[in-house]
């Protein structure tokens, strides 16, 4: 049975295959993002043959670069979580980082056929990794997509501006403003009604009669739930009101901390 995770989660492949358009069902990407330990349908895709395709790809390309003379991180050693100005965490997993003469290469390695969303999966490591990253601090960074046959390299010149719109927006900040400014104005215009309510809930329990227009009808029970209604609407606007500031306050956070 899925389970709702805590916080949007994205892996940085589900992303660069909607970029890319190979994949065309957004609601499976939000679905993901939002859930985890959901049943799976099975699928023929060999998995272990995979894996040992793609390590001995990933261990051949490594002894090259160092034979080349180049400090070699692998996989888990590369692994990263970033937060972004909506609070959703892209997480991801260079195959290599590959550092020599003040310069580096990020390089992925693919046993399958090559890909549109190969080449934006590396840009997106180009473009996130280096954020608070000791080893790639002051280092010119590009990429590389590797393959049984041959590679393609993905320049860091590739990260312009229309690349970057794409991850770092202001409008996300901009409307969640909105929301805290929108959901502060009903609580003041709340608070200044409350005082009224609360009268109109103490003259209905006091008066079984209270608002009551005909006899044979009794609408003094009425006059309490709309009151209890009323509290009931000011509690969630202040839950609102925080949680679009918490919301506000980690996205101008995670504004300062990209480069």
């Amino acid at each position: 049975m899925a389970v709702r995770r805590a916080e949007p989660y994205i892996w940085v492949t589900w992303l660069t295959k909607l970029l890319a358009g190979e994949s065309t069902c957004e609601w499976s990407a939000w679905f993901r993002a939002h859930h985890k330990e959901y049943d799976k349908l099975p699928v023929s895709f060999d998995l272990a043959r995979w894996t040992v395709d793609h390590n001995e790809l990933v261990n051949a390309r490594r002894e090259q670069l160092l034979d080349d003379g180049f400090r070699v991180f692998v996989e888990d050693e590369n692994a990263f979580k970033r937060r972004g100005k909506t609070g959703i965490v892209v997480s991801g997993k260079p195959d290599i980082l590959a550092l020599r003469d003040g310069r580096g290469v990020i390089e992925d390695c693919k046993t399958g056929r090559p890909r549109t969303s190969d080449q934006l999966q590396v840009l997106v490591y180009l473009l996130l990794l280096p954020i608070q990253n000791e080893r790639t601090s002051g280092i010119a960074l590009d990429g590389r997509v590797v393959y049984k046959t041959g590679s393609v390299d993905v320049p860091g010149s590739g990260l312009d501006d229309a690349f970057r719109d794409k991850f770092v927006a202001g409008r996300p900040i901009r409307l969640s403003a909105h929301h805290l400014v929108m959901a502060l104005l009903g609580i003041v215009t709340f608070l200044f009604l409350l005082p009224q309510v609360a009268s109109f809930m103490a003259n209905a329990a006091s008066f079984p009669r209270w608002a009551t227009l005909v006899t044979w009808f009794n609408l003094s029970w009425l006059q309490i739930v709309w009151g209890l209604c009323m509290f009931l609407v000011l509690g969630h606007l202040i839950e609102v009101a925080l949680k679009h500031g918490m919301e506000l306050r980690r996205m101008k956070s995670a504004d300062r901390e990209e480069p």
